[in-house]
């Protein structure tokens, strides 16, 4: 597993971004580890090392700088007053408090409409969640959260990649974001169907070398 310390780099130096975004990663990563660094994940790291991979998968798609930072920071606000969230960052606290809000809400529609199939699931966040900055957020996140589910039990595993393949890769597709839906297909497929995704994986390696 990277370290935090090599993440932290990556985000404060990444030349997409200017020195002020910089200084921004660098608040928003301050804020993170003050309040995620203890609160451990079932996979065995902390929310905050989550929250550092999160932000990278938002700068590899060169998200807006405040998307980035709500990516840093989201969860926070189980945690903590969202005032305290707000005023954290100054001019840009409404918006990333907005932001990461935004995010928490998703968690709360899908609570809320259970019986839905993923289909329709996926066209109720079209509709309700207005900014799709937010969505960018959760995609982020859950493909975070893919690459060690399986620490999870089986039939967990292939509950959520299911529900990844029905509704949040069709939702990177829709938003145009072509890197994370491939990633999530890729990541679910594999836990899904092993045998077919080694299959697929050793006929295009082949084809590569021919």
């Amino acid at each position: 597993m990277i370290s935090q310390e090599v993440l932290t780099k990556k985000i404060i130096t990444d030349p997409n971004y200017s020195l002020k975004d910089q200084k921004l990663f660098e608040d928003a990563i301050s804020f993170a580890k003050k309040v995620l660094s203890s609160k451990k994940r079932i996979a065995g790291d902390t929310l905050f090392d989550h929250n550092l991979r999160v932000a990278i998968h938002l700068q590899s798609i060169k998200a807006a700088p405040e998307v980035v930072a709500a990516g840093m920071v989201h969860a926070t606000i189980r945690f903590v007053p969202e005032k305290e969230l707000h005023d954290a960052f100054g001019p840009l606290g409404k918006e990333i408090l907005h932001l990461v809000q935004g995010v928490e809400d998703i968690t709360v529609i899908k609570n809320k409409n259970l019986k839905l199939t993923a289909e329709a699931l996926r066209k109720l966040l079209l509709a309700t969640v207005k900014d799709v900055r937010v969505i960018l957020v959760k995609l982020a996140d859950k493909l975070d959260n893919l690459a060690d589910v399986n620490v999870l039990p089986i039939n967990d595993q292939k509950r959520i990649c299911q529900e990844v393949l029905d509704m949040y890769a069709p939702l990177a597709y829709r938003l145009g974001v072509d890197k994370f839906k491939v990633l999530l297909e890729d990541r679910a497929f594999k836990i899904l169907n092993l045998s077919e995704y080694n299959k697929v994986s050793f006929f295009l390696d082949h084809s590569k070398q021919d």
